[in-house]
């Protein structure tokens, strides 16, 4: 297993490359994307699963925004993405930087970056914002400082309570 860095190499890391955060996705990238999503949304209908948190209105739209903004994240970072498919039972990140696992968190909503309590705390998360094809890397922050910084609560919405982190709190790409 991979010596994970402390989160401040991790900044080092993520901050390395003076790059846009403004990421616009070619439309053969949001095919890729789309497939990806739509594949996600199959496999989770075929073994009739259901979202461990309550939500219930997982659409079509959700899993493609998600898996074009993971790309999104890949393409502004310049590293690779495997667009894997319903492995998130498993904890598997979406990505792993320098030994530290980092999963993409995408909307288009204006709630900051929702953290679950049962997520690893060793995690980094990154908030993704946008639609396709244009979406906005806003910040990051550790699984450790989220649950420091964010204010716990179901927001409202009748699901579990989470972290609820606000986007100036996030930190920012430089």
């Amino acid at each position: 297993m991979s010596k994970l860095v402390d989160t401040k190499e991790f900044m080092r890391v993520i901050t390395s490359k003076e790059r846009r955060k403004m990421i616009k996705l070619t439309w053969y990238e949001v095919k890729m994307g789309s497939e990806i999503g739509v594949l996600r949304c199959i496999e989770s209908m075929r073994k009739k699963m259901r979202d461990a948190y309550g939500y219930n209105w997982h659409t079509w739209e959700d899993n493609i925004q998600g898996a074009c903004g993971e790309l999104a994240f890949a393409k502004f970072k310049g590293i690779y993405w495997d667009g894997s498919v319903n492995k998130m039972g498993q904890w598997y990140p979406d990505f792993i930087i320098n030994g530290n696992p980092v999963e993409i968190k995408t909307t288009n909503k204006n709630n900051g970056l929702i953290v679950r309590p049962d997520t690893p705390v060793k995690y980094c998360f990154v908030l993704v914002k946008g639609k396709i094809p244009n979406f906005n890397i806003v910040g990051w922050i550790s699984g450790k400082d989220a649950r420091n910084v964010g204010k716990f609560t179901d927001n409202g919405n009748g699901r579990p309570p989470a972290y609820f982190v606000p986007e100036h709190k996030l930190n920012k790409f430089k």
